[in-house]
């Protein structure tokens, strides 16, 4: 087994941020006296997933035209429309319905997050619209329909399909690619459309490693979360004898971390996956201290259904 060492590493500590906007509404901001501005929707309508993915924030773009000298501040109105309503607090939370535009960038966004459910429903829609702008005036496309696709009727088949036999390709010279199997849990058990497995790992018999699935159904992109800090075992390796191999990440080019996860994003077919952090075998001793020896390396890894 070929080894690499490590040198002048250090372990990053878990951090945690909350969402934060550039746009913040602000009086204090200089607002616009400029004529000719305009203030508008940048679309006319946007559907996102219904379920809530941690961090994520679906936005809503608001933009501006003309030539400003300051800024534009906004407020907007969130309505339920439609056969099915979606219900403010219920189904959808919005984290500012206030925005200010800068003359720079002219860009701002209401910001919300579906709150989602596991019953099987109608798509539900708001509406999000422009009541008042100080500093311009409202054009004609003053309101953006939003959609919240309901995921329950699409994630059963989208779970059954990331399922099975996957070729990895990787930028680690050792082991370049190989085969995995992705297994997920059958119907009616705890974890049933959420919980797998991937078995085979580095071609070689290691622990399965746990990963977690969701599943957008606006784009048809499903999403494979694999957790740092899973061992996948103890092995003897030439030249230091027995090391448990745990997966971790690098992280401001030289910290390693054993703290959150690497998400494998796929194409709208379910066929092609690619994660976006590096994925690295740290090797540590029987009494738990890190070696400063890696097993495996992966700056890229992409994964690609072979049935």
């Amino acid at each position: 087994m070929k080894l690499n060492k490590i040198l002048a590493f250090g372990f990053a500590a878990l951090t945690l941020s909350a969402c934060s906007s550039d746009n913040d509404y602000s009086i204090d901001n200089p607002v616009n006296t400029a004529s000719g501005v305009t203030v508008e929707m940048q679309q006319d309508a946007i559907s996102a997933g219904e379920d809530m993915e941690q961090g994520v924030y679906i936005k809503v773009p608001v933009i501006l035209t003309g030539e400003p000298n300051g800024y534009v501040n906004v407020k907007v109105e969130v309505v339920g429309t439609g056969d099915s309503p979606a219900t403010e607090g219920e189904d959808f939370i919005v984290t500012n319905k206030e925005v200010s535009l800068n003359p720079e960038d002219k860009i701002a966004y209401v910001e919300f997050y579906p709150t989602g459910d596991e019953i099987e429903n109608p798509d539900r829609q708001f509406t999000v619209t422009i009541t008042s702008a100080e500093g311009a005036t409202i054009g004609a496309q003053k309101t953006c329909l939003v959609t919240l696709i309901d995921n329950e009727s699409l994630l059963p088949n989208a779970y059954r399909d990331i399922q099975g036999t996957w070729t990895v390709a990787t930028d680690d010279d050792q082991f370049g690619s190989f085969t995995v199997n992705i297994m997920g849990v059958e119907e009616g058990a705890d974890g049933y459309l959420s919980k797998l497995v991937i078995t085979n790992f580095l071609g070689q018999q290691v622990d399965p490693i746990e990963a977690t699935f969701s599943f957008d159904a606006s784009t048809g992109a499903g999403k494979v979360y694999i957790p740092f800090n899973q061992s996948l075992g103890i092995f003897n390796f030439n030249g230091i004898g027995q090391h448990e191999v745990v997966i971790a990440t690098v992280v401001n080019g030289n910290s390693l971390s054993l703290a959150g996860g690497t998400t494998g994003t796929t194409n709208a077919e379910l066929t092609k996956m690619t994660f976006d952090k590096s994925l690295i075998g740290t090797l540590w001793t029987t009494s738990g201290s890190f070696s400063g020896y890696t097993w495996f390396w992966f700056d890229s890894m992409t994964f690609t259904k072979v049935q």
